[in-house]
């Protein structure tokens, strides 16, 4: 047995290699792409320019509650207005109301009417007898801001209920002469 033929080598499965259509990387240093390195930087820049406009928002708000806040531990100043006109009723008034634009003013004093006159001036505009209350003296009332009704105490314990205000109205065309007019009369 000694002479025996060598045994032949066992067969070996390898897997033909196939072409690829990649090239081979090469090696060496690896480099970035221009483009990639320019976006990077803007990118950069933006998050940078974004933090720094934070950080002055909050400056700004700081500053602004400062402003606000410091007026607080100064001492109070006051100063005097100059006087508009009087209001134009026998006594002291029991109610008093003025329009959203400081023009025109109510008022009831101790006579039983309603008395419109010029909040800049004094001059009467219009005297509204209140039914009633003839002859009667007017010695308190009060007055709801916010619905405008009001109540007025006479001297004999009569009280009297009215609504004591303003609208607001815009009066166009030929309804705003014969208006202008009235409120140009003082004492009409």
């Amino acid at each position: 047995m000694a002479d025996a033929p060598p045994e032949p080598p066992p067969p070996t499965t390898s897997v033909p290699e196939r072409p690829t259509l990649v090239p081979p990387p090469e090696t060496g240093p690896r480099t970035t792409a221009r483009r990639v390195l320019i976006v990077d930087r803007l990118a950069g820049l933006v998050v940078r320019a974004g933090g720094l406009l934070v950080i002055v928002a909050v400056l700004g708000i700081l500053v602004f509650l400062v402003a606000t806040v410091l007026p607080l531990f100064r001492g109070a100043t006051t100063t005097e207005r100059p006087v508009a006109g009087t209001v134009p009723v026998e006594g002291p008034p029991a109610i008093l109301a003025v329009d959203e634009y400081r023009m025109l003013g109510l008022a009831v004093g101790a006579r039983p009417e309603v008395v419109a006159f010029r909040a800049d001036d004094g001059a009467v505009v219009a005297r509204i007898p209140l039914p009633g209350l003839e002859g009667a003296t007017i010695v308190g009332g009060t007055r709801s801001v916010r619905t405008n009704e009001a109540v007025l105490a006479t001297a004999d314990g009569r009280l009297a209920f009215l609504t004591f205000g303003f609208s607001s109205d815009f009066v166009l065309g030929a309804e705003r002469e014969p208006m202008l007019a009235l409120l140009a009369r003082p004492g009409a």
